[in-house]
């Protein structure tokens, strides 16, 4: 199945909110995500988007290169099917346009909601727009 992920986060706007988001990966795999961009001009270290999964890892990405799903693995510390997903979701949110790296289900392709937890609002998960499916 071929996906294009939208961009949530404008890199030209220098008040962007941070996101924390579920985000469904369409291969069996949910997480919740939080992703900033950070800018010099706001006394931050360098230009960057952070990007960091819960339970899993966080790490500051440069704006310039297009990202690997194996360094997202390494930075991350996540699994080859799920680098790549994220891989892909990290480019979108850089303007990047490169071929999809992920695999992605049709069978994991649906709505869901996230379950809820304590005090938690249901919010639809971040997920990409389908193409085509093979």
């Amino acid at each position: 199945m071929k996906v294009k992920w939208p961009k949530v986060l404008d890199l030209n706007n220098t008040n962007n909110a941070p996101i924390c988001r579920w985000i469904d990966l369409c291969n069996g795999t949910i997480f919740r995500l939080a992703a900033f961009f950070t800018h010099r001009l706001n006394d931050m270290p360098r230009d960057g988007l952070f990007v960091g999964i819960e339970r899993v890892g966080g790490f500051l990405f440069s704006l310039e290169e297009e990202k690997s799903w194996q360094y997202v693995a390494e930075k991350l510390c996540l699994s080859e099917p799920d680098a790549k997903v994220i891989a892909d979701w990290i480019n979108a949110q850089l303007g990047h346009e490169m071929d999809q790296q992920g695999e992605y289900s049709e069978d994991y392709y649906h709505e869901i909601e996230p379950y809820g937890l304590t005090g938690e609002r249901f919010i639809m998960p971040l997920m990409p727009d389908r193409i085509e499916v093979s």
